[in-house]
C-alpha cells in the first residue's frame, strides 16, 4: 500500500505544473549549487577563449553546453537522472572542502552530453563551419531580444492572471489611473538614473544634479510611457469596467513600463554615459537571470494550457541552465564578431521594448476575452429575457382569449339559427315578407278608422242640434 502512495505522489511530482515559487526555489536550491557555480566558472573560462582567437572552439563549447543541459532536462523524468543530478538531503560527514569537490558529481551527467557533442561537432566541423557556427550563435542575440519580450509577457500575464476572482462590475477610471501610473514609473526612473549616475562616476551625487545631468533619459521615458497609455486607452478604459480586470490592467502597465524604463536606461547609459565593464556585467547578468527565468515560466504556462507539461520541477534547473549557456554565448560571440558591442546592445535593447510596446494591447485583449461576465451584468441580462418571455407569455393570452370569445360568438351565433331551424315551419322558410307594403296596409287602415270616427261625430252633432 505504501509503495502505491509513493508512486502516486512520485508521478504527481513529475507531473505538476511549475509555479513561479517552486521555479526560483528549484533554481537557487542550495542541492544544486554545483550547477550554477559551474556555469560561472565554464562561461568565464569560454569567454576567455573568445578574447584570445579560439572563438570557434568557444562557440561549439557553448552550444554544446546548452544541448547538454537540454537533453538532461528532457531525461530528468527517469528516476536515475533526477536523483543523480542533485544532492542527497542528508549531508555526509566528510570534511567541507571534500564534500564541495565531491559535491560536483552532481554535474557528471550534462557534462558527459556536452562531451559527447563537442568531440561530434569538432570532427564535423572544419574551420569554416566554426566559424559560420560562431557567427550564428552571435546572431541569435537577435532573437534573445525579441523572445525576451515575448517570454516577459508571458510570465507576467500567467503570473497576473492566477489572482483573477469572481468578476463584478467596476466603475472605469483609465485617466486616474494613467495619472498613477505616471507618477509611479517616473519616481522609479528618477531613482534609476541617479544611481546608474552614482554607480558610473563612483562618488556621490545629489537627486537633484542626476536629474539636472539625466533630463534626456527622463524624457525619453515619459515620451514612451505616454505612448504606452495612448496605445492600450481602449483596452484599459474598458478593463476599467470590471474590478478583477481593472486590477490586472493596472498591475500589467506598471510592471511593463517598469521593464520598459529599464531597458530604456540601458540604451541611454550605453549611448550617453560611460558605464564600466564590471557593471554593465552585473546588468546583463541580472537581466539574463529574469530572461531565462521568464522563458521557463513562460514555456511551462505554455504546456499547461496545452495539459502536457513539458517543464515541470525535475527538468527547470537543467532547461534554465541551457538557456543560461546559449545566452552567455551569444553575448560573447558579439564582443568578437561586431567592433561596436555597445551598439549590438543598443540595438538588442531597442528590439525588446518595440516588442513590448507590440504585445501591450493584444495582452489586454486576450485577458479580456478570457474573462467572464460579471455576475450583475450577466442577471441583468438573464431578467430581461425573463422580462421578453413574459410579454410574449401575456401577448399569447391576450390572443387565446380573443380566439376563445370568438368562438363562443360563432357558437350561440349557430344556436340561434338551429333553434330558428326547429321552431319555424319548414314552408316560413322561403316565404318573403315585403316590409314596405305591410307599412302602406297599417297607414290606410288607419285613416279608414279615423274617417269613420269623424263621420259618427257629425252624426251625432246633427241629432243633438234636431232635438
Amino acid at each position: 500500500m505504501n509503495k502505491v502512495v509513493d508512486q502516486v505522489i512520485e508521478q504527481s511530482i513529475k507531473e505538476r505544473p511549475l509555479s513561479l515559487k517552486s521555479l526560483v526555489s528549484n533554481l537557487l536550491s542550495p542541492r544544486t549549487l554545483p550547477h550554477i557555480l559551474l556555469v560561472s566558472t565554464l562561461c568565464i573560462a569560454l569567454h576567455t577563449m573568445v578574447n584570445n582567437d579560439m572563438k570557434n572552439y568557444a562557440a561549439i563549447g557553448f552550444i554544446s553546453l546548452a544541448f547538454g543541459y537540454l537533453a538532461t532536462a528532457l531525461l530528468s523524468s527517469r528516476d536515475w537522472v533526477y536523483r543523480n543530478t542533485r544532492l542527497p538531503k542528508k549531508k555526509s560527514s566528510s570534511p567541507m572542502m571534500v564534500r564541495i569537490f565531491t559535491s560536483f558529481r552532481i554535474c557528471l551527467i550534462p557534462l558527459g552530453f556536452s562531451a559527447f557533442i563537442y568531440t561530434t561537432l569538432l570532427l564535423a566541423l572544419k574551420e569554416d563551419g566554426a566559424g559560420i557556427l560562431a557567427s550564428i550563435l552571435a546572431g541569435l542575440f537577435v532573437l534573445w531580444s525579441v523572445g525576451q519580450a515575448y517570454s516577459f509577457r508571458t510570465g507576467v500575464n500567467g503570473w497576473l492572471s492566477a489572482g483573477l476572482t469572481e468578476p463584478k462590475l467596476h466603475s472605469s477610471r483609465p485617466t486616474l489611473s494613467a495619472i498613477i501610473q505616471v507618477v509611479i514609473i517616473q519616481f522609479i526612473a528618477i531613482i534609476l538614473i541617479w544611481l546608474a549616475t552614482f554607480i558610473d562616476k563612483k562618488q556621490t551625487v545629489s537627486l537633484t544634479n542626476a536629474i539636472i545631468s539625466g533630463w534626456l533619459f527622463i524624457l525619453i521615458s515619459i515620451g514612451v510611457q505616454v505612448l504606452m497609455l495612448w496605445l492600450t486607452r481602449e483596452q484599459r478604459s474598458r478593463a476599467g469596467e470590471e474590478k478583477g480586470l481593472a486590477t490586472f490592467s493596472f498591475k500589467w502597465m506598471v510592471v511593463a513600463q517598469l521593464f520598459v524604463t529599464w531597458h530604456l536606461l540601458s540604451i541611454y547609459r550605453r549611448g550617453v554615459m560611460n558605464p564600466s565593464d564590471i557593471a554593465t556585467f552585473i546588468e546583463e547578468s541580472i537581466l539574463m537571470a529574469i530572461t531565462v527565468l521568464l522563458a521557463i515560466w513562460a514555456l511551462t504556462s505554455k504546456s499547461v494550457k496545452k495539459d502536457k507539461s513539458v517543464l515541470t520541477e525535475r527538468s527547470a534547473l537543467p532547461m534554465g541552465i541551457a538557456f543560461g549557456y546559449a545566452y552567455a554565448g551569444s553575448v560573447s560571440m558579439l564582443t568578437v564578431t561586431f567592433s561596436d558591442i555597445r551598439g549590438v546592445m543598443m540595438l538588442g535593447h531597442s528590439l525588446t521594448v518595440i516588442t513590448i510596446l507590440m504585445l501591450m494591447k493584444p495582452t489586454l485583449l486576450t485577458t479580456m476575452n478570457t474573462q467572464p461576465v460579471p455576475i450583475q451584468e450577466s442577471k441583468t441580462k438573464q431578467e430581461e429575457i425573463l422580462e421578453t418571455d413574459d410579454e410574449i407569455v401575456e401577448d399569447d393570452d391576450e390572443e387565446s382569449e380573443q380566439n376563445t370569445k370568438a368562438e363562443e360568438h360563432l357558437e350561440n351565433e349557430t344556436w340561434q339559427e338551429e333553434s330558428v331551424d326547429w321552431e319555424q315551419p319548414p314552408d316560413a322558410i322561403d316565404c318573403e315578407v315585403d316590409w314596405d307594403e305591410t307599412e302602406d296596409l297599417d297607414e290606410k287602415d288607419t285613416e279608414v278608422e279615423v274617417s269613420d270616427d269623424i263621420e259618427l261625430v257629425e252624426d251625432d252633432i246633427e241629432l243633438i242640434e234636431d232635438d
